[in-house]
């Protein structure tokens, strides 16, 4: 009787021992068939995933860790870039403002702007048929209601707007100094809406940045009075749209989490057809003949 109880007791933790290494085994292919799977809700945007239809149909698509640290050259030259095309998209638009017909095509070129930047978005979390082999979406696509997101999309509108009227009235100089306004326009904002004060030594940094700006454009302000009213109304609408934001990031909408890229793609969009209706009040039709010799051939 013992030796049977012994010989039974044997049996069940051979058959207990081999259901747990079949079970390691198989979680252990699991992970590394679907390394997503154990991601957070939080780290939605980078995990690669696909919504379709409603929000309760969401599926992961193949994707791999990336455990290797960035290099620092790879940084660097990422940092390199993005220095390198913001600088010569200032000078690009002085250029192209400088024209007498395209600086009164203002609320035309922004459109052309948001609509380029919505389409390249979209490609982005949504690559077309033949493309899906490629490369995959970098982020999942997230529609907003306008009514959630007007606010933000009049700001974003706004600051841009005024920010290339200011480049069409003042030196690349000039707006580039005043822009660095919008930092300590954010801290005053901050503390006349919502009592938030920083600390001495970032205070001091502000007032330094505001002396400097002060003694650069001191010249500039008595002798284009127009230019810097553009100028300041920019900054300010620039301060206002990176509080909106920040704090917009930070909370759900619609009941969404919703990342940069998702609220960018749906800002473009409505913005873009909010300048639409403005344009035929405010913008003069250039002459493309001009811009396009060819058409002057076409026409004779």
């Amino acid at each position: 009787m013992s030796t049977r109880r012994t010989s039974l007791s044997t049996s069940v933790e051979m058959e207990n021992l081999s259901a747990s290494h079949s079970q390691t085994y198989s979680d252990k292919n699991q992970a590394e068939t679907y390394p997503v799977a154990a991601l957070s809700e939080s780290q939605e945007s980078t995990a690669f995933l696909h919504e379709k239809g409603d929000d309760s149909s969401v599926m992961p698509l193949p994707a791999v860790a990336n455990t290797k640290p960035v290099s620092p050259y790879r940084t660097f030259i990422y940092i390199a870039l993005n220095c390198a095309a913001t600088v010569a998209v200032v000078f690009l638009n002085k250029i192209t403002f400088s024209d007498d017909q395209l600086k009164h095509c203002q609320f035309s070129t922004t459109t052309y702007h948001f609509l380029t930047t919505f389409v390249l978005l979209y490609l982005a979390s949504s690559p077309p048929g033949p493309m899906t082999d490629w490369y995959k979406p970098i982020f999942a696509v997230r529609w907003l209601s306008v009514r959630s997101i007007l606010p933000i999309c009049i700001l974003f509108a706004s600051f841009l707007v005024l920010g290339n009227f200011s480049l069409t009235y003042n030196s690349v100089s000039f707006f580039q100094l005043a822009k660095i306004l919008t930092v300590p326009t954010v801290v005053l904002l901050n503390f006349l809406l919502f009592r938030k004060t920083i600390s001495l030594a970032k205070m001091g940094a502000v007032g330094i940045a505001c002396i400097g700006v002060a003694i650069a454009t001191g010249a500039s302000v008595q002798g284009n009075l127009l230019g810097t009213s553009i100028a300041v109304a920019s900054f300010v609408c620039t301060a206002l749209y990176q509080i909106y934001i920040g704090k917009t990031l930070g909370t759900p909408i619609n009941g969404k989490d919703v990342s940069a890229p998702q609220l960018l793609m749906n800002q473009t969009l409505v913005s873009s057809g909010m300048l639409v209706c403005l344009i035929p009040f405010f913008d003069r039709i250039p002459n493309f003949g001009k811009f396009f010799p060819l058409m002057l051939l076409l026409k004779t």
